[in-house]
């Protein structure tokens, strides 16, 4: 009595040869395969983390949050408040 044979038994008497792909060909596969897995770069990253998610602008380009912008106002405003004291009153 015979089992019949698994689809991932290697010991079959049938071998066939694998199809040949050139080498442009298997670039252009694992080009298509990786594209997918394509991480965006820092500056995108902190375009997308600074963005308003909810409006954008007139021409639906990039229109920064208003939180970061206070943000970057006060720490500008406190960073030149240091240096007045620190530097200007010599």
């Amino acid at each position: 009595m015979s089992l019949p044979r698994s689809s991932s038994d290697l010991s079959s008497t049938e071998a066939t040869p694998p199809a040949t792909v050139s080498e442009d060909e298997m670039r252009a596969l694992l080009r298509g395969f990786y594209a997918e897995d394509r991480k965006p770069t820092f500056f995108v990253q902190l375009l997308i983390r600074f963005a308003d998610p909810f409006r954008k602008s007139k021409n639906g380009g990039f229109k920064p949050n208003s939180l970061w912008l206070g943000m970057g106002v006060f720490a500008a405003l406190a960073l030149s408040i240091f240096l007045y004291f620190s530097f200007g009153r010599l």
